[in-house]
């Protein structure tokens, strides 16, 4: 290392260099275990049919609504559950999918096309077995998704539960 420092100057320049290739090669290897087979970045969650009321998991990539693998209609959204740490009950926190204008942009952004951000509409959310929905970012969503409460023993100490990862 001295004589890296020593050598007029570029020792500095090379060092940098290899950290960058350092940090690289990390974030590779990161990202590598959390992709899924499918693709997807954080692998499988948890989907939850308002039609014939069962769950499932699925591609995180999907956007919600998609269709049900057992009533075959597109009425599955995202599921959040959690595992209350007090009495190990395993429930729906809140449920999320996008409205069908979005839906259709984002897909058509998947498939290449510039759709603008702005015209993205926001994830909607309802607790489960409700049909009201509103958006996530307003005050009544925000309220839903970070006071989650333990159906059982009215517990918040809950931990988020994800599918088990394929292998």
């Amino acid at each position: 290392m001295q004589w890296l420092r020593s050598n007029r100057g570029g020792g500095q320049g090379l060092l940098a260099g290899f950290a960058i290739i350092a940090l690289a090669l990390g974030l590779y290897f990161v990202f590598k275990q959390t992709k899924s087979k499918d693709g997807s970045l954080f692998g499988d969650v948890y989907y939850y049919c308002t039609n014939c009321q069962k769950e499932f998991a699925g591609s995180s990539s999907a956007t919600p609504p998609i269709k049900c693998p057992f009533c075959h209609k597109v009425a599955a959204v995202r599921a959040r559950k959690y595992k209350c740490k007090e009495c190990d009950t395993v429930f729906i926190g809140y449920l999320q999918k996008y409205d069908p204008e979005t839906k259709l942009l984002i897909e058509r952004r998947k498939k290449g096309e510039k759709v603008p951000d702005e015209k993205i509409g926001s994830i909607l959310v309802s607790e489960p077995g409700e049909e009201d929905w509103v958006e996530a970012g307003s005050p009544e969503g925000l309220d839903l998704m970070n006071n989650v409460v333990c159906p059982n023993c009215e517990g918040f100490d809950l931990e988020v539960v994800f599918p088990p990862k394929k292998k």
